[in-house]
């Protein structure tokens, strides 16, 4: 993780606790944005792209990508984390939420298997 808290943090929090599953639906700030964006918004989505690989490495994203729906594109975070403030607080590291580009919707998954 860059700025904020470090990736210690939510492996302490995680230690021993049994981990739920969030999905995360980031809601861009227009919705031709992937279209559109500017030159700042595009160093930012690096960022962020760099910033969820490390996430999705260290276990705290069990997959992410993007959706391609009527009223435009958005993106989906799922989350495995121990607790609903967990997934807020680390929703609030992303690097366009911290540039103030897009928000969050959140989502508790009562189940979720991976391969």
């Amino acid at each position: 993780m860059t700025a904020g808290q470090p990736m210690d943090t939510y492996r302490n929090r995680t230690s021993g606790n049994i981990m739920k599953s969030y999905f995360c639906k980031y809601i861009p700030p227009r919705p031709d944005f992937f279209a559109t964006m500017t030159p700042v918004e595009t160093n930012v989505m690096s960022d962020r792209d760099a910033w969820q690989t490390t996430l999705l490495n260290h276990g705290l994203i069990a997959a992410h990508g993007s959706v391609d729906d009527a009223d435009g594109r958005y993106d989906v975070v799922i989350y495995t984390v121990a607790t609903y403030d967990d997934v807020r607080d680390v929703t609030a590291e992303d690097p366009l939420i911290r540039s103030g580009i897009g928000s969050y919707q959140i989502f508790d998954m009562p189940v979720l298997r991976t391969l």
